[in-house]
């Protein structure tokens, strides 16, 4: 939405060069972001590293925290916006085995989710291919509906951990409440695999999910997953927030690539005393999974300044 809203403002601005196109799309998505997650710093890195990969141009840089700014003061002066994730204080100080089960969810969940994502959304491409491009959405939709009605009925599972954005699923795993079956590992796993495919059904019939959130959702999902198994084979002792944040930082890393926004956005969501899990699982999670990109967008060069739109 936000890419969509800064490339119809350089419509009306007429931009004259794809320099002043992406300047556009950029503050709007920083923007967006930023209104979402209530994290300016984190929304901006977001929008330049999904732009140019591991490329930081910082004029463009700047241009995306002073949007990202004004939307945050914006939501929280004159809206009262709260957050969307809160998770519960931890100390600064990590033993060496949440230092372990840090890099398990780095390198056990988080890069073989992305490649499993990766994996759904190719074969969800090829179903809805085989379709008319008139029909597409309509195909998208309603096998969407029919991996969220069958597992209402099959599995009990409500709607909303298959459907929408997912995090109201997060903000449960992080606060310990709602859906007491989010205790399962089995189910969550189920929640983590039903995503996949409704997000990679969406993206592929030509309807608007993002990977933003979705990522974020298949991060902690599965690192509470995790947390659920090890407890089960007697691993116990660990603080469950660590196998989210970390879950949701290092697929951020793996699903869209941004290493550099996804430890900012733990800093400015969740606080700095999750930190360091952060810091090492993106770390490992990005030497893993560097060559995966989902957003064909991204590139690694510099601004094109002088390219004409053509």
């Amino acid at each position: 939405m936000g890419e969509a809203t800064g490339a119809g403002w350089s419509r009306v601005m007429r931009a004259r060069s794809e320099h002043e196109l992406r300047t556009y799309q950029l503050a709007a998505i920083a923007a967006a972001v930023g209104t979402l997650l209530g994290a300016p710093f984190a929304a901006a890195l977001f929008a330049l590293e999904i732009a140019y990969g591991d490329r930081i141009i910082y004029r463009k840089l700047a241009y995306a925290l002073l949007a990202a700014i004004i939307a945050y003061v914006l939501n929280n002066s004159v809206l009262g916006a709260e957050p969307l994730f809160v998770a519960a204080p931890h100390s600064r100080t990590y033993t060496l085995g949440e230092y372990g089960v840090t890099v398990i969810v780095a390198v056990l969940i988080s890069a073989p989710v992305a490649l499993g994502f990766g994996w759904t959304t190719l074969r969800a491409r090829q179903v809805v291919e085989r379709f008319d491009p008139l029909l597409r959405g309509v195909v998208g939709a309603g096998l969407t509906a029919v991996v969220a009605i069958g597992l209402f009925y099959g599995a009990d599972m409500a709607p909303e951990h298959v459907l929408g954005m997912g995090e109201g699923t997060i903000a449960d795993l992080l606060a310990g409440t709602g859906d007491p079956r989010l205790g399962a590992a089995w189910f969550l796993a189920l929640a983590v695999v039903a995503r996949m495919v409704t997000t990679g059904l969406t993206l592929e019939s030509g309807g608007s999910a993002g990977l933003l959130v979705p990522s974020m959702f298949l991060g902690g999902v599965s690192g509470a997953a995790m947390a659920h198994v090890l407890e089960a084979v007697g691993v116990t002792g660990f603080d469950p927030a660590i196998f989210v944040v970390s879950g949701i930082a290092s697929a951020l890393v793996a699903v869209v690539g941004v290493p550099m926004a996804a430890i900012a956005l733990v800093l400015e969501v969740f606080g700095p005393q999750y930190s360091p899990p952060a810091v090492l699982a993106c770390g490992l999670t990005y030497v893993i999974t560097q060559r995966v990109r989902l957003y064909r967008s991204q590139r690694a060069s510099p601004d094109p300044e002088g390219d004409e739109i053509g």
